[in-house]
């Protein structure tokens, strides 16, 4: 699925930092191109445009960023549904959605949907937006639920539903696992769907710290966790994150991105 990349606000919430020209400092010149009688004025509105790109690149940037951190954290989904018809399982929007918003959140991310109708069908298009950036995926296509002893309004309801599910799966790379899969214990419930939650206070620290040195690169975090202790690198190392992968391989994947 491709996605159209579309920016909201950013002009107007975007961080202090960008381009590493403070924001103030960017408006000062701004203000006084624009009230310098000796600049012209198109080249006041040109320094204007430039900055306003450069604040959207920023925000973009950001954006990016933290979705990168957020998928890399995203836990495997258990299947409790099941298609009566099929007898297939399948993951319900009602256990999807409290899985990864907390993921969400913490990078400051939200998840919402777009729904329009056409050609008969119920259009649901995902909607990541944060720091500034909003990111619109392609809609999904789901024909109207029209399932035994749903009126109108019910068969509507649930193609929204399912549409969000697989549109939040294309947008964040989600992965289902059901009992009988190897899911390393996150699908019959054994385990919180979200490991993070479920560490001791001290272990988040080490995780927080860990993704802090991962987002500055490869060179950062090797260094970092060179200089860990023993317990605290074996922590890392053999303890699972919740896409399956360890801590330390989590985090070596996120500094090879950035």
């Amino acid at each position: 699925m491709t996605q159209e990349i579309t920016h909201a606000g950013g002009r107007d919430i975007a961080p202090a930092e960008a381009s590493g020209i403070p924001v103030e400092q960017r408006m000062q010149l701004l203000h006084e191109a624009l009230t310098n009688p000796d600049v012209q004025p198109e080249k006041a509105v040109a320094m204007a445009e430039l900055m306003f790109r450069l604040e959207d690149r920023d925000a973009h940037t950001r954006f990016i960023a933290a979705k990168v951190r957020a998928i890399a954290e995203m836990p495997h989904i258990r299947k409790d549904g099941e298609n009566t018809h099929t007898k297939t399982r399948y993951s319900k929007w009602e256990t999807m959605q409290p899985a990864i918003t907390p993921v969400l959140s913490r990078h400051g991310l939200v998840l919402t949907f777009k729904v329009a109708e056409g050609n008969a069908k119920v259009l649901v298009a995902p909607v990541l937006s944060g720091h500034g950036w909003e990111e619109v995926g392609d809609a999904v296509p789901m024909p109207v639920d029209t399932g035994p002893g749903r009126n109108a309004v019910q068969a509507v309801g649930s193609s929204i539903s399912y549409g969000k599910r697989y549109a939040a799966m294309a947008a964040l790379n989600l992965v289902q696992k059901g009992i009988g899969e190897d899911d390393d214990g996150n699908a019959g419930g054994g385990t919180p769907s979200d490991p993070y939650e479920a560490l001791a206070p001290h272990e988040r620290d080490l995780v927080d710290e860990g993704r802090q040195m991962a987002a500055e690169g490869t060179a950062a975090y090797e260094e970092w966790y060179r200089g860990l202790p023993t317990e605290a690198r074996g922590f890392l190392a053999f303890n699972k994150a919740g896409n399956g992968a360890t801590w330390h391989a989590q985090n070596k994947d996120l500094a090879a991105k950035v």
